[in-house]
């Protein structure tokens, strides 16, 4: 059986953010203030803002989170894991 879930929300230190998955983006956040090359620490992995696009609003930004280094299948399995359980 195969389930498409789609918006998978968690909040960590107080921000909200959406659960992508991909090697591009593994989750995301709408913000103001953070630009591409930010960096913010999830438990011990070092991540960083890889991309930033317009919400609609003139302030905020949609920012994409990817972690540092390499992106393996491996990786984006066990960082859900940990968000998820």
């Amino acid at each position: 059986m195969r389930i498409n879930a789609e918006n998978q929300k968690f909040t960590y230190d107080g921000r909200e953010y959406t659960w992508m998955g991909g090697f591009w983006c593994f989750f995301w956040s709408v913000e103001r203030g953070t630009k591409v090359g930010d960096v913010r620490m999830f438990g011990d992995t070092l991540f960083y803002a890889y991309m930033a696009s317009s919400d609609g609003s003139l302030f905020r930004k949609r920012i994409c989170w990817i972690p540092q280094g390499d992106t393996t299948v491996e990786m984006i399995n066990e960082c859900r894991k940990a968000i998820f359980s």
